[in-house]
């Protein structure tokens, strides 16, 4: 009797009724996804923050920048190049040049120029400086920008053994404290650990979590929005069980300890240090009394309520009350228009502060740990602060900063001046006597 071709079968590796079923499914769940794919971009949801264009993964699970970026659109509408190591700008040979005193920075996004082009960060107009006219004496300076978002000391310390050491710099430059002094860092450190050579990822696995992240938004929202109640949990299974998971800032004891790690592992390797705290913006900040606005009419009242303030803060009990105290008495010389006594009372304020207050002011305290420190192990100090803040409260030029917390183009010129002037003299004192020893930032 005669039967179709294939009638009567339910089952055969090579049967179209088999894998007809597995082909449609497949491309109907590829089609679903792109219409998801497709309506997440038609809806604007690209990257959640600017630096997801910029960075991704790598096999120990912390965030670096992607090699070989050129942008010049998105995120911020200014040219943002990566060369194949990925450091901000041009490429750079791995064998230092003949004749060159290489610098290397390390750092966070202020660093890295969050906002800013690549000609216009602190680093490259500091080499520009430095090569101009005949200052240089014959010798040529390369600054090199290794800086990377959300990074704090503990991933800088990383980064100076792993990739900055074999380029045989003569100096770095460290650049951290918002990070340190702020819960969790970057997000995209979920997995990281606080000895990230403890565990790793496949490489294949990190290609193609990082081809998903760096060109599907649906993808990125996936791993970093809805499954990250998942690697919160862990986290903090983890930290219940007395592991130290994720990047977890602690105190300013341990910014201190990475900190002096990081002198000590470059010295033992002949680099010179140099520390550069780059300040947070001063105003629209959380702290207590902010809102208060001293309208002063009565100079002589002011001046009894100033005498008044420095009572309460010569019996207060704590740090707390009394950096508070110090910020009304900034707030009311800001309103007497005596800017150098606003500035002295603001800095001395944020001296006495900490991160629980808000984590701009924290990263002031930081950055005070590091002065301290600059001044023990006769580290150079690029101290720019006050330069910053007598700008901000007198003039307040609009590319003074990028937003609340990044440096813009006047403020990155301000950096590099300072910086370049440092450099200059340290690369002139190698070999003949030891750096300049730093100082507190406290007035």
């Amino acid at each position: 009797m005669w039967r179709p071709r294939g009638a009567g079968r339910t089952s055969s590796w090579r049967g179209d009724d088999v894998s007809r079923p597995w082909a449609v499914s497949a491309i109907a769940t590829v089609a679903a996804l792109g219409l998801v794919e497709a309506g997440f971009r038609v809806a604007g949801v690209p990257a959640f923050h600017p630096e997801d264009l910029i960075t991704e993964v790598d096999a120990f699970r912390i965030v670096r920048h992607r090699s070989g970026l050129r942008l010049h659109g998105r995120p911020w509408g200014v040219a943002i190049t990566t060369n194949r190591l990925g450091f901000r700008g041009r490429e750079i040979a791995t064998e230092k040049p003949a004749g060159t005193y290489r610098v290397v920075a390390l750092g966070d996004s202020s660093t890295f120029g969050a906002c800013v082009g690549d000609d216009d960060t602190f680093c490259a107009q500091a080499e520009r400086i430095l090569n101009g006219g005949t200052a240089a004496g014959g010798r040529r300076f390369e600054v090199v920008n290794t800086g990377v978002f959300g990074y704090g000391t503990l991933q800088g310390l990383r980064m100076l053994r792993r990739m900055v050491l074999p380029l045989k710099p003569d100096c770095i430059v460290v650049s951290f404290a918002v990070n340190d002094s702020t819960e969790g860092g970057s997000l995209r450190d979920f997995l990281g650990r606080r000895s990230p050579d403890s565990e790793t990822s496949s490489p294949v696995l990190v290609a193609v979590r990082n081809a998903l992240w760096n060109h599907s938004n649906f993808c990125r929202w996936v791993l970093r929005d809805a499954l990250k109640p998942l690697w919160e949990s862990r986290l903090e299974r983890l930290r219940a069980g007395g592991v130290r998971a994720g990047w977890v800032p602690g105190t300013s004891g341990d910014y201190r300890e990475s900190l002096a790690e990081i002198v000590r592992t470059a010295r033992d390797n002949g680099v010179a240090v140099v520390f550069l705290p780059v300040p947070p913006r001063l105003k629209h900040t959380q702290y207590p009394l902010y809102e208060i606005n001293y309208a002063v009419v009565n100079r002589r009242a002011a001046f009894d309520a100033l005498e008044y303030m420095k009572g309460v803060i010569a019996g207060a009990d704590t740090r707390e009350q009394k950096s508070t105290m110090w910020f009304a008495v900034a707030r009311l010389k800001e309103g007497m228009r005596d800017t150098r006594g606003a500035l002295d009372a603001y800095l001395t304020a944020m001296s006495l502060s900490d991160a629980s207050v808000d984590f701009r002011w924290g990263a002031y305290t930081f950055a005070n740990v590091m002065a301290a420190l600059a001044g023990e192990e006769r580290v150079p100090l690029v101290n720019v602060l006050p330069e910053f803040y007598r700008r901000e409260l007198t003039g307040n030029p609009p590319t003074l900063y990028a937003d609340a917390y990044h440096p813009g183009p006047l403020g990155h010129e301000i950096i590099a001046r300072a910086l370049a002037a440092a450099i200059r003299d340290l690369a002139a004192r190698t070999g003949r006597s030891g750096p300049r020893k730093g100082g507190m930032i406290v007035p």
